[in-house]
């Protein structure tokens, strides 16, 4: 399976779409939309993980960016992501991967990713959030690069890692085979997405 581009994806959604230019937005918080909640357009947006030669394809289920009043209130994004995967790179893998001794989609069918947002220089942000699967949870760092903004709408292309060294020593014991991945390569998550009131 070739690399999705979310970028892409993300730049052909937001021309097709007017709007006000960033640079018209009031900048109480630079690269980011007027206050309000803004949800994820499940039908624009795209997620790939990525670890050594594996890569699969998910499908988020929901997704809020919260953009609250008030300059110091924290900017709050949460993803929720079906954790049985659509694509994977090798096709043997798949079943293995979604199995109970990897994600476990029978019995854990959701993957949470939650995250406080901040300004990161023009056009970017960072994220610095933490994702849960099964019971394990991990901090997960992440940058974003602003595609478009406007009063109605952001459209954002994210990138972040699992550090193997986030996981070491924090996964029970019957998360053996699915922490023992993580701790073997770093994982990568990158995100499309097209968040609207």
């Amino acid at each position: 399976m070739s690399s999705l581009s979310p970028t892409e994806n993300a730049t052909e959604t937001a021309a097709a779409r007017p709007g006000q230019a960033a640079a018209e937005l009031p900048q109480v918080r630079p690269g980011l939309p007027p206050p309000g909640t803004y949800r994820l357009r499940l039908d624009r947006c795209a997620l790939e993980v990525r670890t050594g030669p594996l890569a699969a394809r998910f499908t988020p289920a929901s997704g809020e960016l919260h953009v609250p009043d008030g300059p110091d209130a924290p900017v709050e994004l949460a993803l929720t992501v079906r954790s049985r995967p659509t694509r994977v790179s090798r096709p043997l893998t798949r079943r293995a991967l979604a199995g109970p001794l990897a994600l476990a989609a029978d019995r854990h069918p959701e993957i949470r990713f939650t995250a406080e947002v901040h300004p990161a220089g023009p056009g970017a942000l960072r994220l610095v959030g933490e994702v849960t699967v099964r019971e394990l949870t991990v901090a997960l760092p992440a940058t974003a690069r602003v595609v478009r903004v406007d009063t109605e709408a952001v459209v954002l292309s994210c990138r972040g890692r699992v550090d193997r060294h986030t996981v070491h020593g924090r996964h029970p014991r019957r998360l053996s085979v699915l922490a023992a991945a993580l701790v073997r390569r770093r994982l990568t998550v990158e995100l499309a997405g097209d968040f609207t009131r």
